[in-house]
């Protein structure tokens, strides 16, 4: 197992009168999504230049950098939307060229929902119809999948189930 050590340092301004533990616990809450978002580039930018280098070093003459796609992925979570632009590498060989992060952490294209994102519609909808359970996750969280999209998610784990059982 690799160890990532992020270093944060944050500054808030504290006013001298009025101050509360709600006020404060506010604060942290509103903040939290941002904070989120910014550790998670962090993260993916560590995880994607490991990977490039791991590549660089198995075969040296046979990968080669090349730059960014022109698009950033949009990657919807529980915190909010991220947009990242994956690296890409140049395979000599083949001609091809790919994005060694998406390799390594197995991001499916097309899909800008990740599963943790869906869970709280999830278990509403297995109580609520998915429109209610669209409803529900837009009031609570502020944003939510179409109920499309949450059906296609109910359906797509009741296949991967199906197929584990078997």
């Amino acid at each position: 197992m690799d160890e990532l050590e992020i270093k944060i340092a944050l500054s808030y301004k504290i006013p001298e009168k009025g101050l509360t533990l709600n006020g404060i616990l506010r604060g942290l809450q509103e903040d939290q999504n941002k904070l989120m978002k910014n550790i998670i580039k962090t993260i993916l930018n560590a995880l994607e230049e490991r990977a490039i280098q791991e590549y660089k070093s198995r075969h040296p003459e046979r990968y080669y950098r090349h730059g960014h796609q022109p698009r950033s992925r949009k990657f919807i979570t529980s915190f909010g939307p991220i947009h990242y632009r994956l690296a890409q590498l140049l395979d000599r060989q083949t001609g091809k060229i790919f994005s060694p992060l998406r390799e390594k952490l197995s991001i499916l294209p097309y899909k800008q929902y990740q599963r943790e994102a869906l869970e709280a519609a999830v278990g509403q909808a297995i109580h609520l119809s998915f429109r209610m359970a669209e409803k529900e996750v837009r009031r609570i969280k502020g944003c939510a999948q179409s109920r499309s999209t949450l059906h296609r998610c109910v359906r797509e784990l009741a296949d991967d189930r199906f197929s584990e059982d078997l």
